[in-house]
């Protein structure tokens, strides 16, 4: 199931991040930075959910660009769990954000 993620799926939005960039970042920070993002109308994260954990997660911010004249969506993060990979998540994340890019007047 793709949705908006929420405070709660911070846990697995953690793991996800530290697995893309093979590292642990400070937890603090990390947790404290996406509160933020999730508060914030230029970020839309979308994660996918398999029987109730975090498998997915795809992080797009929004915003005006001079050289576009026009708002714009740039996906900053998707990753998939190694588990669940070639099972289409990662498309349906794509589809999604696309329907939120355009959603919100993204050109």
């Amino acid at each position: 199931m793709i949705r908006p993620a929420v405070c709660a799926d911070a846990p697995g939005i953690y793991t996800l991040i530290c697995a893309l960039e093979e590292t642990r970042f400070p937890q603090e920070i990390f947790m404290w930075e996406l509160d933020i993002m999730l508060g914030s109308p230029s970020h839309i994260l979308l994660v996918s959910e398999e029987q109730g954990d975090i498998v997915g997660l795809l992080h797009m911010r929004m915003e005006f660009q001079l050289h576009h004249c026009g708002k714009v969506a740039e996906i900053l993060e998707l990753i998939v769990s190694r588990e669940v990979r070639s099972k289409g998540i990662g498309a349906a994340l794509l589809k999604a954000a696309r329907a939120q890019a355009v959603q919100q007047h993204c050109i």
